[in-house]
Parts: structure tokens; C-alpha cells; sequence
């Protein structure tokens, strides 16, 4: 779950109700790559007959990629 609630009681509440995972934003790219890795490698190695996919819905993630152009 990403949100911008960073409450105690949110993270607990969210994760009661079935959420894998809680990071709150402001977040960095780095820290949100390294929780997609550890779901994939939960997925990969959790002991299910099948192995899990993970959907990425929005923007992609990485660094903002901004360009400068002169005349």
C-alpha cells in the first residue's frame, strides 16, 4: 500500500486488512524499487504452485526525467 497516511494506526489497519506492504509518501524511488523486489522475490519463492505477477497501475516508477533544450 502506498498513502500518505503515517499514522501507527493506519500502517495497522492496513495491514489487518490484508495489505502485503506499507510505505508512506514522500517516498524514494529507491526504497519503493527495493519493496517491489522483495514482493517479487516473496512471489518467486513463497511456495505457491504458480508464480505471482506483479501489476504496476499508474505512473511509471523511476526518477522524473526532465529535459532542457536550447536554441
Amino acid at each position: 500500500m502506498l498513502t500518505a497516511k503515517d499514522g501507527e494506526w493506519d500502517q495497522a489497519e492496513a495491514l489487518d486488512a490484508g495489505a502485503d506492504d506499507y510505505l508512506t509518501k514522500p517516498f524514494s524511488y529507491v526504497v519503493l524499487h527495493a519493496h517491489l523486489r522483495a514482493l517479487a522475490r516473496r512471489g518467486a519463492h513463497g511456495g505457491e504452485d504458480e508464480p505471482s505477477v506483479l501489476r504496476w497501475r499508474g505512473p511509471r516508477p523511476g526518477p522524473p526525467r526532465t529535459s532542457l533544450y536550447a536554441r
